[in-house]
């Protein structure tokens, strides 16, 4: 992962790459009543994206106080900067961490948009 950038300021980069998949959070609505037939609302929807992560095992808690810091605050949040449509406006949902090994980590972190 490239960086993480609240809106408008450039971040600090304490990870050091690799984005694995995206998708889309759907909000409509797809009922089947008693006779099978189907009824469907189209609603928005909005990007979500799963970030596979590799940090240097020295910034693991550096990177949770930066995560725990915009936990309330819409952030730009890239992927990988050559791709758009890794860059996702928006809060991360959930983040994980294993520690693998003393110089490097694994971890997941989960963004949903707003857009």
């Amino acid at each position: 992962m490239a960086g993480v950038h609240p809106a408008g300021r450039p971040g600090p980069r304490h990870v050091r790459r690799r984005w694995q998949c995206r998708a889309r959070c759907g909000y409509s609505r797809k009922d089947t009543d008693d006779f099978g037939n189907f009824f469907i609302v189209e609603r928005a929807y909005s990007k979500r994206a799963e970030f596979d992560l590799r940090l240097d095992t020295a910034r693991v808690a550096t990177v949770q106080r930066l995560l725990a810091s915009l936990r309330t605050r819409p952030v730009v949040w890239i992927g990988e900067a050559s791709y758009e449509a890794t860059l996702v406006f928006g809060f991360f949902k959930d983040f994980s961490i294993s520690i693998s090994g003393p110089s490097i980590s694994d971890g997941t972190l989960t963004v949903e948009g707003l857009v």
